[in-house]
């Protein structure tokens, strides 16, 4: 239905960035499952390291990671997280803004062709949009409560890290 209207240079380029944002949506609950394992992983090899240091430390130190160089990753894992998280909040506000202009072009067609068609397409187009807000609105959600979680953990490696260190 969309696609009957005539849509200016920018509407294309919004369309396309709308199907890429959908389909960047779509991966968002395998990148969460992804660094939701990896952040256990993390953990997991913080917590054995320190029981390898309590129980009996190995002089190679082969197999256990320090608390040092799993700080290092999990501050890593979280910067790209916050990148994500801020790229999701972009996506959102690019999506509302997108319905708020689609609406505004279907106020405007009524007022001065009345083509309640094309009208309805441009309306149609704003549920879309909101659609797509509402989908990156709840990734977000996710990633965020995954990001938490890591920034406990850094907090919890950091305090390790600083009481061998002092």
């Amino acid at each position: 239905m969309a696609d009957e209207i005539r849509f200016e240079r920018g509407d294309e380029a919004a369309r396309s960035r709308a199907v890429a944002d959908g389909a960047a949506a779509g991966a968002t609950d395998a990148l969460v499952a992804a660094l939701s394992a990896r952040l256990d992983a993390l953990v997991a090899s913080w917590e054995l390291a320190l029981r390898a240091r309590a129980a009996a430390p190995r002089p190679d130190g082969r197999g256990v990671r320090s608390p040092a160089a799993v700080l290092a990753e999990l501050e890593h894992e979280l910067v790209g997280l916050e990148r994500r998280c801020a790229e999701l909040r972009s996506t959102i506000a690019a999506a509302k803004q997108a319905a708020a202009e689609s609406e505004r072009r279907a106020e405007e067609e009524l007022r001065t062709t009345a083509r309640e068609n094309v009208a309805r397409q441009y309306l149609a187009l704003e549920q879309k949009h909101l659609a797509d807000a509402d989908a990156a609105a709840g990734d977000l959600a996710e990633l965020e409560a995954v990001r938490d979680a890591y920034r406990a953990a850094v907090e919890a490696v950091r305090v390790t890290v600083r009481g061998a260190a002092g």
